[in-house]
């Protein structure tokens, strides 16, 4: 039919049956209605008990719901866009072949000269048939729109992701510090240390129990940090009394690891050594050593 239609436009008789009313064009507007900030899509009251997430994930199923919307309003206006861009074309090659021009001359209500300037203007008709026959439904504003959202939208999901995140990290951070704070309280009553004691002090008491908790902690803290040397070691060793064969062969070995720190500068000589600080831990009572090694690390901590 469409290739009737303008074989006949191409001839010199026009087929005026060819013509018709124009069809309806619904615009395409569900997207357009949309805020850029995507917590303007939500009721004040419901957004107070809402969290950037939920705002971000409601504003983003939002959009694509209004974006469907206009992609199924486009798919439904074609049709009568085709019609009307037809007649459109079949208006304009009437009015050509009945001489009407496309351009007017007219005098300029502006000028200000005699005789008044002349200029040449668009055709009234053409607007009326542009506006008789429209063939424009906003979805190229639609989608662009569409566009322009989902990069904010995206945006804002990020940043309440972000968010998510770093409250989420701060929750943690206090649980742990509770769980921390409770942990030092009962290590505190467990060696008969008052509420004021620091964690130097209950490090103190727990290495007062046993000299090999006291020589593996010294051991520890050397490996941890040993800017300042290895004299907590050092000081250890001075301690440690030789009571068996055993207690023997322990002092040589982390003396001659002492002598590999003077060597190397390097603390990781009191974790490789034969005696090192895990294997010393492994000789006392496991709860001991477990509570030596947390308040070692409390005492970094604090």
């Amino acid at each position: 039919m469409s290739t009737m239609r303008e074989a006949n436009m191409t001839e010199q008789t026009i087929d005026i049956s060819a013509l018709g009313p124009a069809q309806p064009i619904t615009p395409c507007g569900a997207v357009s209605r949309l805020c850029l900030n995507p917590e303007g899509n939500v009721s004040a009251g419901s957004r107070a008990y809402q969290t950037k997430a939920s705002i971000a994930a409601e504003a983003t199923r939002l959009l694509e719901q209004a974006r469907a919307r206009d992609v199924e309003t486009h798919e439904k206006n074609i049709p009568a866009i085709d019609h009307n861009t037809q007649m459109r074309k079949l208006l304009n090659i009437v009015m050509k072949r009945a001489g009407v021009p496309e351009e007017l001359t007219k005098v300029d209500p502006k000028s200000r000269s005699y005789p008044p300037k002349r200029r040449r203007v668009r055709a009234e008709w053409i607007t009326e048939v542009c506006e008789a026959f429209p063939v424009e439904d906003n979805f190229a504003r639609a989608s662009s729109d569409y566009e322009r959202l989902q990069k904010a939208y995206q945006a804002y999901t990020a940043e309440a992701e972000k968010e998510k995140a770093k409250l989420e990290a701060e929750q943690a951070a206090a649980l742990a510090r509770r769980q921390a704070d409770i942990e030092y309280a009962m290590l505190l009553v467990r060696y008969g240390l008052g509420a004021d004691a620091t964690a130097y002090d209950l490090l103190r008491a727990i290495r007062a129990k046993s000299k090999i908790v006291d020589l593996a902690v010294a051991m520890e803290e050397v490996r941890g940090d040993w800017n300042e040397g290895c004299e907590p070691v050092t000081d250890a060793l001075g301690r440690f009394t030789i009571e068996t064969d055993q207690d023997r062969e322990i002092a040589a070995d982390v003396h001659a690891a002492v002598n590999s720190f003077h060597d190397c500068q390097d603390g990781r000589v009191f974790r490789d050594t034969a005696w090192n600080y895990g294997r010393l831990y492994g000789l006392v009572p496991a709860e001991l050593a477990a509570d030596a090694s947390k308040a070692l690390h409390m005492a970094r901590r604090w």
